[in-house]
């Protein structure tokens, strides 16, 4: 069973992470910060699970909501980023999400696997794509451990990201480069062409 799970900061509480993302834009294109009014930044979880959605839901509100802090509805915003790991890279958090959900469930999750990621929400009506494009391979993104994906609102809101179609193949196993066996003929040939 695939779920996707999105964590966020209660909208009445000050985002670090969002805070901290902002102060680099300052820095590092001061005029491009000024169009941006506040960038909010969730954490992703996605989870392919060996059980009922009744006991997924119950472990994973354990795991990842506290609801004292965060909320799992998302604020409205204009551009959205969305961030993962590319396949095989090492993953710590998704790793201690397993782990956790193994501890909630008292049982060891041997066919279940957690995926993690990010969601970079920016408010600012000035801002284009191509802003939060060079925002993001500047600053969020490392095209050799990451992959992301650009949204604005109304992008964001048709996506089908609760679907398994778009969860499932976060799962699958790489595809390796097929090997062709070739015979070389070692004992037919000449001393310079085995050079």
């Amino acid at each position: 069973m695939f779920n996707r799970t999105e964590v966020i900061l209660h909208k009445n509480l000050q985002d670090p992470k969002g805070l901290s993302l902002h102060a680099k834009i300052r820095k590092w294109n001061p005029t491009l910060a000024e169009k941006i009014k506040s960038i909010r930044v969730a954490d992703l979880f996605w989870t392919n699970f060996e059980g009922d959605q009744k006991e997924f839901e119950a472990a994973a509100s354990d795991v990842w909501w506290d609801p004292v802090t965060q909320q799992k509805d998302l604020p409205g915003s204009d551009w959205i980023v969305e961030r993962e790991y590319h396949p095989g890279m090492t993953d710590n958090l998704g790793r201690t999400g397993l782990e956790a959900l193994e501890i909630c469930c008292r049982r060891h999750l041997e066919k279940s696997a957690v995926s993690s990621g990010q969601l970079y929400l920016f408010t600012g009506t000035e801002l284009q794509k191509d802003d939060i494009s060079k925002i993001t391979e500047a600053l969020i993104s490392n095209s050799l451990i990451h992959r992301h994906r650009i949204f604005d609102h109304i992008e964001f809101a048709k996506h089908a990201r609760f679907e398994a179609s778009e969860i499932a193949p976060k799962f699958a196993p790489p595809k390796l480069a097929a090997a062709k066996a070739l015979t070389i003929p070692i004992s037919t040939m000449s001393d310079v062409q085995l050079k």
